[in-house]
């Protein structure tokens, strides 16, 4: 998690845009998607077998997450600003 926070704030810091909180929130979910992918591969010895378990299952969800996410950050994100 650490490391998705990290991208999505790197690609946010420089600015508020749709499109730069889209790929910001798309790199964090990628990030914590091959994380979890990554684990669950060496524990059960199958790239496919996770994607199954680990990444199709949540997909849809979480790509309704980012639709649903990026227009009220993208609103957001200067008024949380101004207040740090």
């Amino acid at each position: 998690y650490p490391v998705a926070a990290w991208a999505v704030g790197s690609v946010v810091r420089e600015g508020s845009s749709m499109w730069r909180v889209a790929c910001g929130v798309l790199a964090g979910l990628v990030l914590i998607h091959l994380g979890g992918l990554a684990q669950l591969a060496i524990l059960t010895g199958s790239i496919s077998g996770a994607a199954r378990l680990a990444t199709w299952p949540f997909l849809l969800g979480d790509v309704l997450k980012l639709v649903i996410l990026v227009p009220v950050l993208t609103r957001l994100t200067p008024t949380i600003r101004a207040r740090l």
